[in-house]
């Protein structure tokens, strides 16, 4: 932190715990992120917040600044009963690790789908006693994309949001080459760079990916560095001797590896490579280097897209405002009885969809790794359960509740065949035991370095 100029700080309170944070002067780039400053002025929101707030506090407020949320607050429960009784706001966000109980009390008077609850992965009992709707659930840490994603769905505006930023909606008319010797990441990285539209070629080591080199043309290489035969530093050599011995223009090439130590970008420059990502993949990481490399490859499809996405994002903004306000005006008036039944109807119908909707289960021997596995699905999003005994795996799966199964090696049955009839089947393998695990016809081994996004790509798959 020093080396960079920052600045480290600690705070301790007995009882509580210990707090470290560290500043840091950073090189500012664009970001989509500009597009919704100020863009909630519509959304009406309640927070708890104690009389002395703490940092998280402080940061929340700072996003609900930059978003230009109205936001009241609240530190009782007559004040909290006093702003639901003029009903002048859409939700009600209250951190229940610094909640005193008898706020958490009053909640149940509170509809829960307007409840949007902050807390630790690790307080599940908390959060099922209160029976909030999962995607109402913020875990921490908190940050402005999590509380930008709430205020996106509160508001009604779809996630064309967030098509500025994703793999899915930004395509290149390229071609690269992926140097990478297990199956698995080949596979997934494949998936990942054809739904961007590239054209990609893979080489099974470094020997290999010098040879294609040799005999075609790409305009970007992946260079994974521990292979067999020849690894990547030697292959980036010998592609940059055959580029210069021939007159051949230069392919930038990208490593590609799991090394994060310190050093290592400055190392791997130093060989002549030119820019460095480490796998397991992010997408918002990889999309920064495609843009960084193939920008002037973004196809013009592309472009409009995101141009469309803009002008109706903002005319989408500029609707819901209008409309948001309406509401609120229309709320303080005494509703008719046929006004009050129409949106129970409709609460039920929605609750009745939700109820028919299929769910992941999460079948994990391990306590811990099942509760680190249920917050990369919580950050998704996705309605899931947990299941600890193998015992009672088939009672579950036959409850016809789940479309997908993530389940460990040690929980994985050896015939998978009355499974597979429900259920895609995703296995988190231990070291060295893909080649005793059963055959998997409906499903797949995740790679031993699971990400959230990695996570998303294989749900996806198998999701209709």
């Amino acid at each position: 932190v020093e080396l960079m100029d920052g600045k480290l700080e600690v705070e301790s309170a007995p009882g509580k715990g210990s707090t470290f944070s560290f500043d840091l002067k950073l090189e500012e780039l664009p970001s989509s992120e500009s597009a919704l400053f100020n863009a909630f002025t519509s959304l009406h929101i309640a927070k708890y917040e104690q009389k002395h707030p703490e940092k998280s506090d402080n940061y929340l407020d700072n996003s609900f600044e930059y978003y230009a949320t109205e936001v009241r607050l609240f530190d009782s429960v007559n004040e909290l009963k006093k702003i639901k009784e003029s009903k002048s706001c859409n939700n009600y966000w209250i951190d229940i690790e610094n909640a005193k109980q008898y706020i958490l009390d009053s909640l149940r008077h509170i509809d829960k789908t307007q409840l949007i609850i902050i807390a630790h992965v690790t307080s599940r009992d908390k959060l099922d006693s209160l029976g909030v709707p999962q995607k109402n659930i913020l875990y921490k840490p908190v940050t402005l994309s999590k509380v930008r994603e709430v205020l996106l769905r509160e508001s009604g505006v779809t996630t064309e949001k967030t098509h500025e930023a994703t793999m899915a909606e930004v395509h290149f008319d390229a071609k690269v080459l992926v140097a990478e010797d297990n199956i698995i990441n080949q596979k997934l990285i494949r998936h990942i760079l054809e739904g961007s539209g590239l054209t990609v070629d893979m080489a099974n080591d470094g020997m290999d990916a010098f040879e294609k080199r040799q005999r075609n043309d790409y305009d970007l290489i992946f260079m994974d560095i521990q292979m067999p035969i020849m690894d990547g530093v030697e292959s980036t050599h010998e592609i940059l001797a055959f580029e210069q011995e021939n007159g051949e223009p230069h392919i930038p090439i990208v490593a590609l590896t799991a090394y994060a130590l310190k050093g290592d970008r400055e190392r791997f420059l130093l060989e002549k490579m030119d820019d460095f990502i480490t796998k397991p993949l992010d997408t918002s990481d990889l999309l920064t280097v495609l843009n960084k490399y193939l920008g002037n490859k973004v196809t013009k499809e592309s472009k409009e897209t995101q141009e469309r996405a803009t002008d109706s994002r903002n005319e989408r903004i500029k609707e819901l405002t209008a409309s948001r306000e309406e509401k609120l005006t229309a709320d303080t008036k005494v509703p008719a009885p046929k006004e009050i039944q129409e949106p129970v109807m409709q609460q039920r119908e929605i609750s009745q969809k939700k109820k028919t909707e299929k769910k992941i289960l999460l079948a994990n021997s391990s306590l811990l790794e099942g509760r680190i596995l249920a917050k990369m699905i919580a950050g998704l999003n996705l309605d899931y359960a947990t299941l600890h005994k193998s015992s009672n795996l088939d009672d579950e799966i036959g409850s016809g509740h789940y479309d997908i199964l993530v389940i460990d090696s040690e929980m994985l049955p050896e015939d998978l065949s009355s499974i597979e009839d429900q259920v895609a089947v995703i296995v988190l393998p231990e070291d060295n035991t893909e080649e005793i695990l059963p055959d998997i016809k409906r499903g797949t081994i995740a790679p031993p370095a699971l990400t959230k996004e990695i996570l998303e790509v294989l749900i996806n798959k198998y999701r209709v």
